[in-house]
């Protein structure tokens, strides 16, 4: 594990983060999509470590709000795959790609 204090500012891809949450095949009700979180885009973060798994690759342990439409974005920590961060520069507030 390699862990920062204070943490790295990081952007975050919610849909590599979350890739193995399953689609629904049947049609989403307006209600769900409507009110539903969002699980797809970039958003800012704080990486706070690195953590090897006992697949052999590194999981970010970091720290991002999920925007949930109509209501507060939802605050989380977690382990997300490697591929889901990137460096974000000081005084960035749009992904740079």
């Amino acid at each position: 594990m390699r862990a920062f204090d204070p943490a790295r500012p990081v952007w975050v891809d919610l849909g590599q983060a979350h890739r193995e949450q399953p689609r629904s095949e049947k049609t989403v009700p307006p209600v769900a999509r409507n009110r539903g979180v969002t699980l797809e885009g970039t958003v800012p973060g704080e990486l706070h470590a690195w953590v090897r798994s006992t697949r052999g690759g590194w999981l970010a342990l970091v720290s991002f709000s999920v925007p949930w439409f109509g209501f507060s974005p939802i605050p989380v920590r977690q382990l997300v795959p490697g591929v889901a961060v990137a460096k974000r520069r000081s005084g960035e507030t749009e992904p740079p790609f």
